[in-house]
């Protein structure tokens, strides 16, 4: 039993350690009640579990809404909650003359990359604007994080490689890529089993592999234990709950949110 095992079954705080996520939204859902939406109650959790920040998106886009209130949302929640919320931007590529001045838009209010989520919008996969918006990343060394990539991956990682391509979720399918190209990013939502994430960790690079909680749909607690309680040495562990996303975070010049005093 690792050490990083034995805390997770006593439920100790992880303190001293890096935790950062990947994949959290913020805000309501037309589809069901989502309790706990406000960021300062995001943020508190987060303290209380030293998760130290993350990438956070929208709900309201996900299905075809407004994605400019949404992503107003997001900005809102990094204004309240300085340094934990690294924002990224929701577009619609089905509404094609909106999607680039969204993306210019909220890179002046300090978004730091793009979700995409074109498998619940209706947008084919290999649509012509998804390569737009990839070549916008590419251009500003931003992360990319899709629900589900398409076909033409393996095209775009060798066509913009300073766009750091993120799994929306657990896709061990395209992990060989990781072995070939160093800007692909596995997420490790939603909920997987320990045997589930052991497994695929054979078919990809383990410091390509994120956690990602899909906060506030689920608890973070939910993808983060069969991680903790996985057959893997800790410093698997460790690349996958926090330092790999802190290497992410370099490599497209975005700052790092700072340890909570309490873990100072």
């Amino acid at each position: 039993m690792t050490s990083l095992h034995r805390r997770c079954l006593l439920g100790e705080r992880l303190s001293g350690e890096v935790l950062l996520d990947c994949h959290a939204h913020i805000g309501r859902h037309s589809d069901y009640v989502i309790p706990m939406n406000r960021p300062e109650e995001l943020a508190d959790e987060m303290r209380r579990l030293n998760i130290r920040g993350a990438f956070a998106f929208q709900f309201t886009g996900v299905t075809g809404g407004e994605v400019q209130y949404g992503n107003d949302v997001i900005a809102g929640a990094c204004r309240r909650v300085p340094g934990r919320f690294l924002g990224l931007t929701m577009v619609n590529p089905l509404f094609e003359r909106d999607v680039v001045p969204e993306l210019e838009r909220c890179h002046q209010l300090g978004f730091v990359g793009i979700k995409l989520i074109t498998h619940y919008q209706g947008y084919p996969t290999d649509g012509p604007l998804l390569e737009t918006i990839c070549a916008y990343a590419h251009e500003h060394g931003m992360p990319v994080l899709n629900h589900a990539w398409g076909a033409p991956l393996e095209d775009w990682l060798r066509k913009y490689p300073r766009c750091q391509f993120i799994t929306g979720h657990w896709d061990p399918a395209h992990g060989h890529l990781t072995r070939q190209y160093d800007n692909l990013w596995i997420c490790t939502c939603l909920p997987i089993s320990h045997k589930s994430f052991e497994r695929g960790l054979r078919e990809m690079r383990i410091d390509r592999v994120m956690w990602g909680s899909d906060m506030s749909d689920l608890q973070f607690g939910v993808g983060l234990g069969p991680i903790l309680m996985a057959r893997a040495e800790d410093d698997v562990k460790r690349r996958v709950i926090g330092l790999n996303m802190l290497e992410l975070l370099a490599t497209c010049g975005i700052p790092a949110p700072p340890a909570w005093d309490s873990d100072q």
